[in-house]
């Protein structure tokens, strides 16, 4: 038997249609929210200060190979956990929030529910050292 609809978050990086769990999203904020830093390594575009913890930006598109990131009409920042861990990436254009069934992905694509989304994971964004820059970045 097939287990219920997973809800994903639908977003634009460099023009292209994506995907994450839903379950991974802390928070979405807007793009004035970011802190720009100095200095800091290639991949990283900011911090955020959110609850009292400084939290890193990171470059997605760079991440998942796509064109380098220009700033969207509507960009938003999108916050992801795994619980013990966050960061942050821009989005160009957050969508909306849709329900997959597991029939419905396909060779890492999602299909239905309109256009076509290719489905990215967590770790494809971030990386275990992006936790470790910040204190190098903020005093």
């Amino acid at each position: 038997m097939a287990g219920a609809p997973k809800a994903y978050l639908t977003f634009r990086v460099a023009r292209k249609e994506l995907a994450i769990d839903a379950a991974r999203v802390r928070a979405i904020l807007p793009l004035s929210d970011m802190i720009p830093v100095a200095g800091v390594r290639p991949g990283i575009l900011g911090v955020l200060r959110i609850a009292g913890d400084v939290v890193n930006v990171v470059d997605a598109a760079a991440r998942l190979q796509l064109p380098p990131w220009r700033r969207g009409k509507q960009p938003r920042i999108v916050v992801l956990s795994t619980g013990v861990a966050r960061a942050a990436f821009i989005a160009d254009r957050v969508c909306n929030v849709v329900y997959y069934a597991d029939r419905n992905l396909s060779g890492g694509v999602l299909r239905g529910e309109g256009r076509d989304r290719l489905l990215i994971h967590f770790d494809q964004i971030v990386r275990e050292t992006d936790f470790a820059d910040i204190w190098a970045v903020i005093p």
